[in-house]
């Protein structure tokens, strides 16, 4: 092999690597946004939980009040 050529297989083989590097690094990135689209899922899923929650304890707490307020009276 002249110089030329080894220059050229060497460049195509810094190439090859630095695709095998990025290949790594996107499928990385893709595990990494996975789990965070998983727990932001879960974070949904436990804010309506609690937004139902609240809900519901602000009907409670009304029901009480017009209690409260029926007893006060009468």
């Amino acid at each position: 092999m002249g110089n030329i050529d080894e220059f050229y297989f060497f460049v195509e083989f810094c190439n090859f690597v630095d695709s095998l590097e990025a290949s790594r690094q996107i499928g990385s990135l893709e595990d990494q946004l996975n789990s965070v689209m998983s727990e932001r899922d879960d974070i949904i899923v436990q804010l309506s939980a609690s937004q139902d929650q609240v809900q519901q304890q602000e009907q409670q707490l009304s029901n009480l009040q017009l209690v409260l307020e029926q007893f006060q009276a009468g």
